[in-house]
């Protein structure tokens, strides 16, 4: 487990997934993905990571003062974010233990290595830095891709054969077209609500314009 420091920040070294687990004490499933649900643990502590792996994490209560790159953000309950490669994100461990309430998926690099899924993760946008809003679920969203993550989990925890990796690899593969959907429909309801905030800002502003002019042309005073 590397440890690095920023600025007197302690960093975590995320080199494989199990990295986070060993850190934090949760069960190591698979050298190449993690399935985490933190209300299990008895032990957990804050981290700020640099990962060399996918990540995407569940918060079933709030959290606050996390950073991802340069941005500090709070992650409210029921919201999910998500980290790629190259990138870091969390809350520095200042020594206490913690107890939360979430899931996390964390997979390697490797496992997307010569499969249709890995020459597909460019698509999905919610993994860049740029993408710093997180994804507010509804209960029902929530399940689904908890139903999902519980799925995965169970087939790691079986006797590895030639179609483990396939089979997870798949269920992953749902999980990011689920956030993906998620995403889309966050993005258009809140497009949605600012067109429908702009409009009758717009149609004042325009009903104001045009009794101004009428006003002028009848020489009465207009109304600032």
């Amino acid at each position: 487990m590397a440890i690095e420091y920023r600025i007197m920040e302690k960093i975590l070294r995320v080199h494989h997934v199990n990295d986070y687990a060993r850190y934090i004490g949760a069960p190591e499933l698979h050298p190449l993905v993690s399935v985490i649900h933190y209300d299990e643990l008895e032990h957990c502590r804050h981290s700020l990571n640099n990962y060399d792996v996918y990540g995407m994490f569940i918060g079933d209560e709030e959290l606050e003062d996390l950073s991802y790159g340069q941005l500090q953000y709070v992650l409210h309950r029921h919201a999910l974010m998500c980290v790629a490669p190259g990138q870091i994100g969390g809350k520095t461990d200042m020594g206490e233990e913690i107890h939360t309430k979430g899931w996390a998926l964390l997979f390697d690099t490797e496992l997307l290595r010569n499969t249709e899924l890995g020459r597909r993760m460019t698509d999905y946008h919610f993994f860049s830095y740029t993408t710093s809003e997180a994804l507010l679920l509804t209960p029902e969203q929530r399940e689904s891709i908890v139903t999902l993550l519980d799925e995965i989990r169970k087939e790691l925890l079986r006797d590895e054969d030639i179609h483990t990796l396939r089979i997870v690899t798949s269920q992953i593969e749902q999980v990011l077209e689920l956030v993906a959907r998620y995403y889309a429909l966050q993005l258009s309801t809140s497009a949605t609500s600012t067109n429908s905030d702009l409009l009758p800002r717009f149609e004042q502003l325009l009903r104001k314009y045009y009794d101004d002019g009428m006003q002028r042309q009848l020489g009465l005073p207009t109304v600032k």
